[in-house]
């Protein structure tokens, strides 16, 4: 039997939504318990029923008793949420701190950004960002923005003036939002090669000794020299550093309306002329169509023309849609709860609706991968426990997983007929995801 031939459900495959028959982490085993629970009870799908638990654990690690516990779901969102709450700043729509999905709203909601890198001698790479926008000051700053919260950004070239201001407003009893090159922070357990390449915000949220607390996911301790390369590792952040002080003084529906016309807005037009067809509603379009391309360079069945190219399409498939830069479906789900929560639920019913597609394409790209893909995934997930959990062990953890997923690209060997159906069918399913984006894009136009 091929591998292919192994589809979500059958006999004797590896579900990643099920527990493992011998877990290997307990926290992974319980969480996937508490998902399965919640499907069970509520019949609600894998997507929002993962969404519930992430948010109901409190932050794990240790930090000042005074730091917010609640648990975040975005990477870079979720600790702007805490500092924000931790600076005493207060959404002026509910009078109680903001939430990280009235930040997820304000900065833009979701959205769509897809690439394929080729480059002589490493397999091609794939990315899509399923919101506004894929780097992290540029969503906080968006947020920031339109929700008219007063914040300063201090940024400087010189490592020693970033440092010896991050102290001062540290050693002060506030909370820090800065961007760090997360290869460059060892939990992540990211190989050296992707250094420099990529920024990611997190709070500095005190001291514990000579160790800096560091919020990402989880609570971590991070000594001095390691955070001041981690600041200095992508120098287009500037050691870019964001402290909170102060209400926001604008209307809160004005600020919810002028963020839901931008969402709109960012759909139809690409921030970069040049790439117009990689972004927002063309962006999606585009993906179908090389999806569904057996001709040219740039039609994946060229691109993605061995097993193990395919397979690390399908686990970036996944892992871009529920776990990278969004909330799981694609983080449509959470932009309904935002549309709820400004009183459109007409709307949110429509954002519902794409998630729903989302989580079809998602189920879809599982059952494509089989078993070797399932054990993929199940890595990931694994990794994403890993990065939240606060423990001292987590680097080599995570260092360990990625090696693990990296080996299982191998063992993909579906036939050329396979491929060719599996990415015909994704095709199919990314142009309903466009349909249902077109409509979303629609209705908030409409408000």
């Amino acid at each position: 039997m091929s591998t292919c031939a192994l589809v979500a459900g059958s006999t004797g495959e590896a579900d990643p939504r099920d527990p493992d028959p011998e877990p290997q982490m307990t926290r992974q085993s319980t969480f996937k318990k508490k998902i399965r629970a919640r499907m069970a009870e509520t019949g609600e799908r894998y997507a929002a029923a993962r969404l519930a638990p992430l948010r109901a654990s409190p932050l794990a690690g240790t930090a000042p008793t005074s730091h917010p516990r609640d648990a975040r779901v975005l990477t870079d969102l979720g600790p702007l949420a805490s500092a924000l709450q931790a600076s005493g700043v207060l959404d002026p729509a509910t009078g109680r701190p903001f939430t990280e999905a009235r930040l997820y709203g304000l900065s833009g909601g979701p959205g769509f950004m897809g690439f394929v890198f080729v480059y002589k001698g490493v397999p091609p790479m794939l990315t899509w960002t399923l919101r506004s926008f894929s780097v992290a000051s540029v969503v906080v700053g968006r947020a920031l923005e339109h929700g008219g919260i007063p914040h300063e950004l201090a940024q400087t070239g010189s490592a020693d003036r970033a440092a010896k201001a991050l102290a001062e407003v540290v050693d002060s009893g506030r909370v820090a939002h800065i961007a760090v090159d997360q290869a460059r922070l060892p939990w992540l357990g990211m190989d050296p090669v992707w250094r420099g390449q990529w920024a990611r915000n997190v709070d500095v949220v005190g001291r514990d000794g000579e160790a800096w607390v560091i919020q990402d996911g989880g609570l971590w301790h991070l000594d001095d020299a390691t955070l001041r390369e981690a600041r200095a590792g992508v120098k287009k952040a500037k050691h870019a550093m964001w402290t909170f002080g102060g209400q926001a003084t604008v209307d809160p529906a004005a600020a919810t309306r002028d963020a839901l016309l931008f969402y709109a807005r960012n759909q139809r037009e690409a921030p970069y002329p040049q790439f117009a067809r990689s972004f927002g509603l063309a962006g999606l379009q585009r993906a179908a169509e090389d999806m569904a391309d057996a001709r040219t360079k740039a039609g994946w069945e060229r691109v993605f023309a061995t097993g193990p190219h395919l397979f690390r399409a399908l686990w970036r498939l996944w892992e871009c849609t529920t776990v990278e830069l969004t909330a799981p479906a694609g983080g449509r789900p959470l932009f309904a709860e935002v549309l709820r929560d400004a009183g459109h639920p007409e709307v949110a019913a429509v954002a519902d609706a794409s998630g729903e597609r989302f989580e079809a394409f998602v189920d879809a790209v599982i059952a494509a991968g089989g078993e070797v893909l399932a054990e993929g995934l199940e890595l990931t997930e694994r990794l994403d426990e890993v990065t939240r959990s606060g423990d001292p062990g987590a680097p080599a953890e995570a260092r360990s997983i990625r090696a693990e997923r990296t080996a299982l690209a191998e063992r993909f060997t579906p036939e050329a007929s396979e491929r060719r159906a599996i990415l015909d069918d994704l095709a199919e399913r990314v142009r309903a995801i466009h349909a249902a984006e077109v409509g979303l894009v629609e209705a908030v136009e409409a408000l």
